[in-house]
């Protein structure tokens, strides 16, 4: 099951700040469950499994964003520059096919790059940075880019690929998280109908950019114990799971909450 529900994920673009098609298809797998969630204001989807209250309440969450761009200006010539939304490695940029979410639906582009017959010497090693870079999505002008969608602000993700490898490993577009949202959803298929704690189960947002919606617990949940509840976060870049759950965790700490800062 996670596998095959990796896969599907991957596949969804899912921009930080821009989660809605990813939060759709958990939440339809959910339903699928038969699992009751809700979301808020920000696009933080939860599901709670209600348990023994006599045990410790347990949350555990993964984040549902990527990395990618915005749209930061259209040129005349049709060419599209970028703005990056969190830690997008330039040297990896250059000739990536990307898509284009527009309102009217996906649009595929390619972040253009120099033939290496017409690269001077001086330029073959340098790595440009992501504001010299532009996609080509085959527009003759600003005004054909306009009528197809492409607007500032406009989201951009790396064109979703899952890649088949040796010894049943998967690479491919945001495994960091999918991996973690696939392996929440067959914790809530394991859990549903058995005894254990309460468990409140969150898909958060932003967690690539701001980490906004990642650090504070859903302010309209029931007071809960300090000394009675736990806190995990799971990812499946521990570095990252650190960084984004320092601010959040800190507070926990204050109240002597115990929380596991990483899982894998």
């Amino acid at each position: 099951m996670i596998r095959e529900t990796l896969k599907e994920l991957m596949l969804i673009p899912g921009l930080s700040g821009y989660e809605t098609r990813v939060a759709a298809a958990i939440a339809a797998h959910l339903d699928r469950i038969g699992l009751p969630h809700s979301s808020d204001r920000l696009g933080n989807l939860v599901c709670t499994i209600p348990g023994d209250p006599a045990l410790p309440v347990v949350m555990i969450f993964t984040h549902m964003d990527q990395l990618g761009f915005i749209v930061r200006k259209v040129e005349d010539s049709g060419l599209i520059r970028l703005e990056r939304l969190g830690g997008v490695p330039e040297r990896a940029l250059a000739a990536q096919a990307v898509v284009l979410c527009c309102d009217g639906g996906d649009l595929p582009g390619v972040i253009a790059n120099k033939s290496h017959h017409a690269t001077a010497p001086d330029e073959k090693y340098r790595v440009l940075p992501y504001a010299e870079l532009y996609v080509d999505a085959g527009f003759a002008s600003k005004s054909q880019a306009e009528v197809a969608g492409v607007r500032i602000g406009t989201p951009v993700c790396y064109a979703p690929r899952v890649i088949e490898l040796a010894g049943g490993r998967i690479a491919g577009t945001s495994v960091d998280d999918r991996a973690g949202c696939a392996a929440l959803l067959a914790l809530a298929a394991a859990r549903k109908g058995k005894p254990g704690p309460t468990l409140h189960l969150v898909w958060s947002v932003q967690e690539s950019t701001t980490c906004a919606a990642s650090c504070p617990p859903p302010p309209r949940w029931p007071p809960i114990s300090p000394c009675r509840s736990t806190f995990c976060w799971l990812a499946t870049r521990p570095t990252w799971s650190r960084v984004a759950i320092l601010p959040w965790a800190a507070g926990r700490a204050s109240a002597s909450i115990p929380f596991t800062g990483e899982a894998r």
